[in-house]
């Protein structure tokens, strides 16, 4: 038998956010016969904070300028300034809704597979668009993984960097937890996924 190309490939889809956040993974990452899903990543709950405070602190930003013109205007009784304050108000709110909730899809939906046969990074790009990249496990020739900074020590989350001698040279998994645990994981699989490649081809 003649040797077998083993080859990653990136593929991009656009689709409507709610397809992709009902579609069921196995239907995104079309697993192979005999294939498994290990693990499951996404970036950590921790790296999504700073967002939750903005959105937080856009949220008070009318209400404190509510409070300040009842007090030094009082235009609760006026015909025009109360309904355009309320008008301006509610689409304000509504924009920062939209925004959290496109920042939420973006952070709930990016994620990262992996299997017994290959890693599979699904990059969502904004709300009606995603890439999907596929990286097999006998291609990786090296794992690298790094945590930097007091939060990042902190909660343990980290980078994991994925290079291989496929058409897909490099992945990367970013701020996702327990990145040193994750990548001894990865190496124990990739060692299993060539010796088993090896021992199909001779």
């Amino acid at each position: 038998m003649g040797p077998r190309c083993y080859c990653g490939r990136a593929r991009r889809s656009t689709a409507g956010v709610l397809f992709l956040a009902m579609s069921h993974l196995a239907e995104v990452i079309h697993q192979q016969k005999n294939e498994h899903i290990v693990l499951e990543l996404r970036r950590h709950w921790a790296t999504f904070l700073p967002t939750i405070f903005l959105f937080i602190a856009l949220a008070l930003v009318p209400l404190a300028v509510y409070f300040f013109l009842t007090e030094s205007f009082d235009i609760r009784h006026d015909l025009f300034w109360y309904p355009a304050a309320m008008l301006f108000g509610s689409a304000y709110y509504l924009f920062i809704l939209v925004f959290f909730f496109a920042q939420f899809i973006d952070y709930h939906l990016d994620m990262w597979v992996v299997t017994n046969e290959r890693i599979i990074d699904i990059n969502q790009k904004g709300l009606f668009s995603r890439i999907v990249t596929e990286m097999h496990l006998v291609l990786i020739q090296d794992v690298t993984s790094e945590s930097h900074g007091f939060f990042a020590h902190m909660f343990n989350y980290g980078d994991l960097h994925i290079h291989s001698s496929g058409p897909v040279q490099r992945v990367e998994f970013l701020n996702i937890p327990r990145p040193h645990e994750v990548r001894n994981a990865l190496i124990q699989l990739t060692a299993e996924d060539k010796r088993k490649h090896k021992a199909h081809d001779i």
